[in-house]
């Protein structure tokens, strides 16, 4: 169909060219719309443009995904986790998590799509959250729609072991919700 289409473009120029003498840079327009073919299917990972849902422990794109921590994507160390959502929705459940031996490092990425952070009332966290033409929602409904916006607990303290989340958001939506810290009785939003 691409090849097609090409050709039928190179057809309507020379046509258009010999009625009505408009002379239209032809070849640059198809080399350049060639160029934005192989892009597209190179970023989408193959050349067959099926286009299927990505789902691991710590990604969703173009699709749905529940994560928690400490099954994302961790570094050597042991303390940071990093979670990316593009062209899909994802939960990251963080409220069962550790801070008793040091400080936890969380990344999300997302891009395209919707994130729900749910975090223990209880846990001491920091947020820095960069959105470009997106939204984040954070506790006590701080909402950033472009810019950097930052934001600690009410019981966060520099001297004691926290959770520091750093997140972008781009054309896309996270809500930062803290909650019961028993997964049990706290119900997840349906989204």
């Amino acid at each position: 169909m691409f090849w097609g289409a090409i050709f039928t473009a190179i057809g309507i120029s020379m046509i258009i060219n010999h009625v009505f003498k408009i002379d239209l840079p032809i070849f640059q327009i198809c080399i350049g719309v060639f160029l934005i073919y192989l892009g597209v299917k190179w970023i989408f990972g193959s050349f067959d443009m099926d286009i299927k849902p990505r789902i691991t422990n710590s990604a969703a794109i173009f699709g749905k995904g529940d994560f928690s921590f400490p099954t994302g994507e961790q570094e050597k160390d042991k303390n940071k986790a990093k979670y990316e959502v593009v062209f899909g929705s994802g939960t990251i459940d963080l409220r069962g998590i550790d801070l008793s031996k040091e400080d936890v490092n969380i990344k999300i990425e997302t891009v395209f799509g919707e994130s729900i952070l749910l975090i223990d009332k209880n846990t001491p966290f920091t947020i820095k959250s960069e959105t470009v033409f997106g939204q984040t929602s954070l506790p006590m409904e701080n909402k950033s729609f472009m810019g950097t916006q930052s934001y600690r607990s009410e019981n966060f303290n520099d001297s004691t072991n926290h959770l520091i989340i750093k997140a972008n958001v781009v054309f896309g939506s996270l809500k930062i919700m803290d909650s019961l810290p028993d997964k049990s009785t706290a119900e997840k939003p349906a989204f």
